[in-house]
């Protein structure tokens, strides 16, 4: 395994020599962020730079997600790229409020994904596309891997997830990252003194004065990739640079799943195409949800087949016998929030066996705090029969809803009539069944 070199952070104000300037504090310029919140001063700074703009009501919304635009703009005002030699022609031919920014970044060919589309332009970008578009302007075009080690190197990010020895997964490359995130990159940048261009400046360099579009077409830097793509007109030595890059995470994925705390599908070891969307972080969050004797048990009679998170849910699902499969996911709640809380856990069966019912009651009781059993869950019918616990609350299916105290509630599962879910609400503070 690919051993990760991760930077140590020093916690003084004197950084290898550099001493970061003493500011007085700034006036609140954005009613959302005030001098409590920890990107406040990038924020400020950034705006006084011309490299962001806040919206029409006076906010600058710190949380919600950056799209690719809203970063290729503070990119490009950032390393004051000026004027495009031409535009770029898109599949959309329609104006985006982005295409100066984008003009500007393409006579660098800079690696972005929206170049050509304005759907793609508005989409949330991936913390691993912004890894390599800074290390690219920064320093040089690399891969993804060198381009998170250069963030670190620099002291320009420390990673998401420091229990990842992937680099990439510490990084959180998959990952989407909101607008103060974005611009406390940008603003790390300049406390590190780099602030000029010294990456590739692949098309500009050329002295030509032919259009984006002419350039990329005639294969020279990065663009030429989404001009061509799927095309056999791809330059044969960069797609095989492409296919190195690739092959050699997989790898490293793959070495990283020796040490997973559960037992992983032999699927994913022998086919790279069904790692492609898979998360170890999904397997670090439920082991630290579990008691030791609920992993070994799932070990003992199951395997991970699928592992996957992003920002707001993480869901892993295991496999045992027969295929029969066991579900358990973390997500926000968008269905009557106001009564069951902002978010919920459930475990899911694919069957009603005695090692699927045992494992989920033995999951749910411990990310619940309650005491989950077998015979609860297959008391089901007689439950229902009986109208004991039944509840009418919006949001189950009335009358076949079983609620135990507050916050957790078992029904049958809508993927195969011969199994369970078992629901937890952990902000759940009242019941509110409907009265007739």
């Amino acid at each position: 395994m690919n051993k990760l070199y991760l930077s140590t952070i020093a916690l003084s104000i004197s950084v290898a020599g550099f001493v970061q300037p003493v500011e007085t504090e700034a006036a609140q310029i954005f009613k959302d962020v005030n001098s409590s919140h920890y990107a406040y001063d990038a924020i400020n700074w950034a705006n006084n730079e011309g490299i962001i703009s806040g919206y029409a009501d006076g906010t600058f919304k710190p949380n919600n997600l950056v799209t690719e635009a809203q970063f290729a703009k503070m990119l490009a005002n950032y390393f004051n790229l000026g004027t495009a030699k031409g535009s770029i022609s898109k599949k959309d031919d329609t104006a985006h409020w982005s295409d100066e920014y984008y003009n500007q970044l393409a006579s660098y060919s800079v690696p972005l994904n929206g170049y050509l589309s304005n759907a793609l332009r508005n989409e949330n970008i991936k913390r691993g596309v912004v890894a390599e578009a800074i290390a690219y302007l920064a320093e040089d075009d690399m891969t993804l891997e060198k381009s998170i080690q250069y963030l670190y190197d620099k002291q320009i990010s420390t990673g998401q997830n420091p229990k990842e020895t992937l680099i990439e997964r510490h990084f959180g490359a998959n990952k989407y990252l909101n607008r103060a995130q974005a611009v406390a990159f940008i603003h790390r940048l300049h406390l590190a003194g780099i602030d000029s261009l010294q990456g590739k400046q692949a098309l500009i360099r050329n002295g030509s004065n032919e259009d984006i579009t002419s350039l990329g077409e005639l294969g020279t830097g990065y663009l030429s990739f989404l001009f061509a793509k799927g095309d056999a007109s791809w330059d044969a030595d960069d797609y095989q640079a492409f296919q190195r890059e690739r092959d050699d995470y997989y790898k490293r994925l793959k070495d990283s799943l020796d040490t997973a705390p559960f037992i992983i599908a032999d699927s994913l070891k022998t086919n790279d195409r069904n790692l492609k969307n898979f998360d170890i972080e999904a397997l670090d969050i439920l082991k630290d949800l579990l008691k030791p004797e609920t992993i070994n048990y799932l070990n003992e009679h199951f395997s991970v087949s699928l592992a996957d998170t992003n920002s707001y849910y993480f869901t892993v699902l295991f496999v045992g016998e027969n295929n029969r499969g066991l579900y358990i996911s973390y997500s926000p709640n968008d269905y009557v929030p106001d009564l069951f809380g902002k978010r919920y856990y459930s475990t899911v069966a694919g069957g009603d066996t005695v090692e699927i019912n045992t494992a989920m009651a033995m999951a749910m009781s411990d990310i619940s705090g309650t005491t989950r059993t077998v015979a609860e869950i297959k008391s089901y019918e007689s439950w229902v029969a009986q109208g004991k616990n039944v509840t009418n609350e919006p949001g189950h299916p009335w009358g076949r809803t079983v609620r135990f105290g507050i916050k957790t509630y078992l029904l049958p599962t809508y993927m195969n009539s011969d199994g369970y879910m078992l629901w937890y609400y952990p902000d759940k503070t009242k019941n509110a069944d409907i009265k007739d």
